[in-house]
């Protein structure tokens, strides 16, 4: 199956609080070819960016630190 172009143009969200996580994933996702990708580590981060945004693709790391879920960003 092949990923649209379409798709390929849009933000690809990575919230992920384990920088050698985020960097490998953010990798992964140059190699199948998406153009704009953003890793945060935080909630507050996460906030701030779907304030104005909103990604194509968002991967969440659902046990972040500070005892924080994402599971309400899923909602969103």
């Amino acid at each position: 199956m092949s990923i649209s172009e379409a798709l390929k143009s849009k933000l690809v969200l990575i919230v992920e609080d384990d920088p050698l996580v985020a960097e490998g994933m953010s990798l992964q996702f140059r190699k199948l070819g998406f153009d704009t990708i953003q890793t945060i580590g935080t909630l507050e981060e996460c906030a701030d960016i779907l304030e104005n945004t909103t990604p194509g693709l968002a991967i969440l790391d659902f046990h972040l630190q500070r005892g924080q879920t994402s599971e309400h960003l899923a909602d969103t």
